[in-house]
């Protein structure tokens, strides 16, 4: 196959990618309608809990295909940590309830989230490419969504805190406080994966950072159903569903994001070699 063709070929692939996340829910809705027993929250959550392992499988697939001197191999190994702690945190959860070890691990998951998302926010940087629009542009669009996130969770946030000063030790506490934070800070730093994704617009790099900005989007809402739920006092239970909802869409858009990147990865180690080759 000649390089011009491959540069050519289909965005089937890609399109197919776009659409697994919406899938996958309507036929996991379809299993739990005819087939599965157990209540809609332990369901939504085992979904919540299987769709941490699918992203690693994506950060495995994409980190194949880079060296370990190169940043992006660093970026997509900050999440493939991110999602196997936060998992971890979840299974023990499960089994052993909230004890310390699940909340210092649940923590140190989050914390993980808001880094890995800063290295894809620099990536652009590194790589030496232009962002659309001027430096400006940047800060504008992280201080609106970083205004959204206070608004949504700002109030959250300072009744955290002042639970922390009255209760020190309370590593609930503490573990959702890092959490709200991290949230903010990943949904802050979107803006500019959004403009990376903008700027490829021309090329299939466009899919992979497409799926990464849609991925951390849904955590805006997820966020939002559960700020949304109580302002019109909704059932805490389908408040919470519809936010792991809203979740674990975004981490099957980040297992997408992974699986896009390392097709274009393949592809461009193959051009290599017929351009050697020819």
């Amino acid at each position: 196959m000649s390089t011009h063709t491959m540069m050519r070929s289909s965005h089937a692939g890609y399109i197919g990618l776009a659409l697994f996340p919406f899938a996958v829910m309507a036929l996991s809705q379809l299993f739990f309608v005819y087939i599965y027993k157990g209540s809609a929250l332990e369901y939504q959550k085992l979904l919540y809990s299987i769709a941490f392992g699918v992203v690693m499988l994506g950060c495995t697939s994409v980190m194949l295909t880079f060296k370990m001197r190169e940043y992006l191999f660093w970026s997509w190994f900050g999440m493939f940590l991110c999602m196997a702690t936060l998992m971890t945190s979840n299974i023990i959860w499960d089994i052993m309830g909230r004890i310390p070890s699940a909340s210092i691990l649940a923590s140190i998951g989050f914390i993980l989230w808001a880094f890995s998302v800063f290295l894809m926010a620099k990536a652009w940087s590194i790589a030496g490419l232009k962002l659309p629009g001027s430096k400006w542009t940047v800060l504008s669009l992280s201080l609106i969504f970083l205004l959204v996130s206070l608004g949504l969770v700002g109030y959250e946030l300072i009744y955290r805190i002042r639970l922390i000063f009255s209760e020190p030790t309370n590593l609930v506490t503490i573990e959702r406080c890092i959490r709200i934070v991290s949230e903010i800070a990943a949904l802050t730093w979107i803006a500019p994966i959004f403009l990376t994704a903008l700027s490829m617009h021309t090329g299939k790099l466009i899919w992979p950072w497409g799926f990464l900005t849609v991925g951390i989007f849904m955590r805006l809402l997820m966020i939002s159903m559960i700020s949304f739920g109580r302002l019109i006092n909704l059932d805490p239970m389908i408040s919470t569903i519809w936010s792991d909802y809203f979740c674990t869409l975004g981490l099957l858009y980040l297992f997408s994001a992974g699986l896009a990147q390392s097709f274009i990865q393949r592809d461009i180690k193959k051009l290599h070699r017929n351009s050697l080759e020819s």
